[in-house]
C-alpha cells in the first residue's frame, strides 16, 4: 500500500484543503463539491477485553451455519451463546442470513474495535469469475462476559483490474 499526502494530491487537482483538529477531519473543496475525510481512530482496548482468535473462529463458523436455519430446531437456544437476542430475532424473521456464501478466511486485521465493547469483523470471499468480491461485516458486542454477533451486513464489490 502506498500513502500519498492528501494536501499534495488535492492541490495538484486544484482543490483547497482544510483541517479540523477537534474532529480530526480534512475538508477538500473543489469548484463543484466538498469532500470530508475522517481519520480512522483505533480504540485502545485492553488485551483482557480483546476477542480471541478461537472466539472469532467460533463466531465465523456459527455465522456460516446461520445461512440456512430452515431445518434447525431450538434456534434461540442454539445460537444464544454466540449471537445477541436481537440478532437471533432478525435471523428468525428472515429465515437465515441473506447470503449463503460460507466464509472461511479470517484475516489478522479483520477485527477492528470501536471501543472496549464494540468491534467489527470483516471477511471477504475472494474474487469470483465476474471480478466480484463479497464482503461480510459482522458487528460484535461484548455481552454476558463474551463477544457476540449483534448484526451482519454484506456488500458486493466489482473489482477493476488494471484499467
Amino acid at each position: 500500500m502506498t500513502y500519498v499526502p492528501l494536501r499534495f494530491v488535492s492541490q495538484t487537482l486544484g482543490a483547497e484543503v482544510g483541517w479540523n483538529q477537534q474532529t480530526k477531519q480534512a475538508t477538500i473543496t473543489t469548484a463543484e463539491r466538498q469532500l470530508v475525510v475522517s481519520m480512522d481512530q483505533k480504540a485502545e482496548v485492553p488485551s483482557s477485553r480483546r476477542i480471541t482468535d478461537q472466539r472469532v473462529q467460533v463466531l465465523v463458523d456459527k455465522l456460516n451455519e446461520a445461512t440456512d436455519i430452515s431445518a434447525m430446531k431450538q434456534i434461540r437456544t442454539y445460537f444464544s451463546p454466540y449471537f445477541t437476542d436481537l440478532f437471533i430475532n432478525t435471523l428468525v424473521q428472515s429465515k437465515g442470513l441473506e447470503n449463503d456464501f460460507k466464509f472461511k478466511t479470517i484475516y489478522q486485521s479483520g477485527v477492528t474495535y470501536k471501543d472496549d465493547h464494540t468491534a467489527t469483523l470483516v471477511q471477504s470471499s475472494g474474487m469470483n469469475s465476474d471480478n466480484e468480491t463479497l464482503y461480510r461485516y459482522a458487528t460484535l458486542v461484548y455481552a454476558d462476559k463474551s463477544w457476540k454477533v449483534s448484526a451482519v451486513s454484506f456488500k458486493k464489490v466489482t473489482e477493476i483490474l488494471n484499467p
